[in-house]
């Protein structure tokens, strides 16, 4: 977790964002859940985002070390009328980095829609 942050994250959040992983039961569930990862799964859907009519909002930390930002803008591309939101300062874990900001554009998001 410490690497998908441009900051440490506060240690208890840390910890409860690990916890389900360690132990007996939760490591090999993390090693089961990491091995069935597939990037084939992703490519099939992609084709599918053109198809997407609802509103949509994509909101990713700027500074996601994990996935960058560029990723964001491309998916972005790919859903038609979807609107990006990056946020500065953020990291992959934008709730925690930007947490009133990721409120307010959900808020604002979903207002406009009622």
């Amino acid at each position: 977790m410490g690497t998908a942050q441009p900051r440490p994250l506060d240690p208890a959040v840390e910890y409860a964002l690990i916890e389900p992983w360690l132990g007996p039961a939760g490591q090999p569930a993390f090693y089961r859940q990491i091995a069935q990862g597939d990037q084939r799964d992703t490519d099939e859907i992609e084709p599918l985002y053109r198809r997407i009519s609802a509103p949509t909002l994509v909101v990713w930390g700027k500074d996601d070390p994990w996935i960058p930002a560029a990723r964001a803008a491309e998916l972005a591309e790919r859903i038609p009328s979807a609107r990006l939101e990056l946020l500065p300062s953020a990291g992959h874990l934008v709730q925690e980095d930007r947490p009133d900001e990721l409120v307010r554009l959900l808020r604002e998001h979903l207002g406009e829609r009622r």
